[in-house]
């Protein structure tokens, strides 16, 4: 894996040089009428292995050390100098070759030769100068983007693991309040059942707190979960409340972050119950490939009315929490009508 990487960061340079080795040495004779001598040649392949060593000397040295360090003027004088030093030294070696009087030779073997300066080159050595320069200057932008972008990404990643431990400690305490004080009623009425509700309440705990450690639990262990947490609390409802569940059996190795689906449940049996007329709790959950449903719905009271509005908070929370771990990945409707509190979540578990 580690030599892949390697690989991917190494092609693209390596292609460039390549190319412009192929520009040089290749297409750039080619241009010619005529067949160009050796020194010519020699001559690119010099030229050649001078930009080379520009480019990595601007990206490891003038970029980093004298931008950095000494500033902008300073960098920009270091250009200027190095482009002087380059044109200097390639009119020096194409006047020891003696290449332009081969290639007008090669032109014009009738006409006798006149040494003149040749302004052409100094535009060709300036334009690769640039073009290698600008490309070391954008490799470096790009090279900063992308740690930046890196390490923003590390930053949201950890403000993210941060917020969701949060949001978790706010909801497990509450759960385990409400569970133990459907124990304490049963205790002091039906011994058995506070004794088989002991048993669920530890199953239930031995998951909480294994789900610490988990990013994602198997749908099916969610769906137990579920069962039992519904088996306490319906030992709490009084003989006037319709009660109404239907929790998936799961077959399959789909899985689903833990507890994300607890604060939807507890809401009904927090608002939906009153002991002065009927009234109707309705869990239902459905799964259709991979698109899990949870669906609510209760009975709403005048002297709850307030306390549904403070429940928001734990419903806000649940879905930030959906928001970190499900992103463009589910769908949250609730709504009021004629008494009655709907709520539907639909979670993509792909």
């Amino acid at each position: 894996m580690n030599q892949l990487n390697i690989l991917k960061k190494s092609l693209p340079p390596v292609l460039a040089w390549l190319s412009l080795a192929i520009i040089l040495l290749v297409l750039v004779p080619l241009a010619y009428p005529v067949k160009l001598p050796l020194e010519y040649h020699f001559y690119n392949f010099i030229l050649f292995w001078i930009l080379f060593g520009v480019y990595y000397l601007n990206v490891n040295f003038l970029i980093p050390i004298i931008y950095k360090k000494y500033g902008l003027i300073s960098y920009l004088g270091s250009i200027i100098i190095i482009g002087i030093v380059t044109i200097f030294f390639m009119d020096e070696i194409q006047n020891a070759l003696q290449i332009r009087q081969l290639i007008h030779q090669r032109l014009n073997p009738n006409e006798p030769y006149v040494r003149k300066r040749n302004v052409f080159i100094y535009f060709y050595i300036i334009i690769l100068l640039a073009i290698i320069l600008l490309s070391g200057i954008i490799l470096q932008l790009v090279r900063k983007w992308n740690r930046e972008e890196k390490n923003n990404s590390i930053l949201r990643e950890e403000k993210a693991k941060a917020e969701l431990m949060t949001l978790k400690a706010q909801i497990h305490p509450h759960f385990f309040f409400n569970t133990l004080n459907t124990i304490y009623a049963l205790s002091h009425s039906d011994v058995p059942q506070s004794q088989e509700a002991l048993l669920k309440l530890s199953k239930m705990m031995r998951f909480a707190m294994n789900e610490e450690n988990r990013e994602k639990v198997k749908l099916q262990e969610e769906m137990e979960f579920i069962k039992n947490y519904l088996d306490l609390m319906k030992h709490r409802l009084p003989t006037n409340v319709g009660f109404k569940a239907d929790i998936l059996d799961v077959k399959s190795d789909i899985e689903i972050v833990p507890m994300i689906l607890l604060t939807f449940i507890e809401n009904c049996f927090k608002h939906g119950i009153t002991t002065e007329k009927p009234c109707g709790i309705s869990i239902e959950t459905q799964l259709k490939g991979t698109t899990f449903t949870l669906k609510t719905q209760n009975d709403i009271f005048e002297n709850k009315a307030n306390a549904l509005d403070s429940s928001e908070i734990g419903i806000d929370n649940t879905v930030r929490r959906l928001d970190i771990l499900y992103p463009q990945n589910y769908t949250y409707r609730s709504h009021k009508e004629n008494g009655t509190y709907y709520c539907e979540l639909q979670i993509n578990l792909k």
